[in-house]
């Protein structure tokens, strides 16, 4: 876990790190201090001939770029898996699993990233308030999940076998279901990318 916190630390600095990073010694070759890696020495050289880990990391760290260059917000999560969670939720009109326009853009940009990166999985979540049944609102939420994978694969060509679809129904609420605006809150899907196995 240490060895893919600072890879993921590194990349978000622009720093390129050696093939021996990959191994044991990462505590020798990392940058000693916070001015080093802000500086990123140039004896940082990535062996890009190197093992799988690294063609993934770099598919991972290319993601990273894409979604800072584009202003889209996400967040890294620490885990078994380099994963990234969009920080922005697509949201949806009480009873509807269609995608409203204003997210149509930001979902197309993405998917034309994700058509390049085969080296990403996908993984959509979808949501609901606490209105109506739970039988309802379980399918109403994977409705949505698999409403977003539809335009990311149909309109992009990312494919769908990289796609995975999960409805929570309402059990997973961001926000108190007290309110119009709780409500309204909670009726979203998420995306979150994760380095595939392949």
């Amino acid at each position: 876990m240490k060895y893919l916190s600072l890879l993921i630390l590194l990349s978000l600095t622009s720093c390129i790190l050696p093939d021996t990073v990959l191994k044991k010694d990462v505590l020798h070759t990392a940058p000693k201090n916070i001015r080093q890696l802000i500086n990123c020495d140039s004896q940082f050289v990535l062996n890009l001939k190197g093992p799988t880990i690294q063609k993934d990391m770099l598919a991972f760290i290319s993601l990273q770029n894409f979604l800072n260059k584009n202003e889209i917000s996400h967040e890294i999560l620490t885990g078994k898996h380099m994963m990234i969670k969009l920080k922005d939720i697509i949201q949806f009109e009480r009873g509807s699993e269609k995608v409203s326009k204003g997210y149509l853009s930001r979902l197309n940009l993405i998917g034309k990233h994700l058509s390049k990166n085969r080296k990403i999985d996908t993984i959509v979540s979808g949501h609901t308030d606490n209105t109506g049944s739970i039988i309802l609102n379980d399918a109403l939420s994977l409705r949505r999940a698999q409403e977003v994978k539809e335009i990311l694969t149909f309109n992009n060509g990312v494919s769908a076998d990289s796609i995975f679809t999960l409805g929570y129904g309402k059990h997973i609420p961001l926000c108190k279901n007290k309110t119009k605006i709780g409500k309204a809150c909670n009726r979203r899907a998420e995306i979150f990318f994760i380095s595939s196995n392949d």
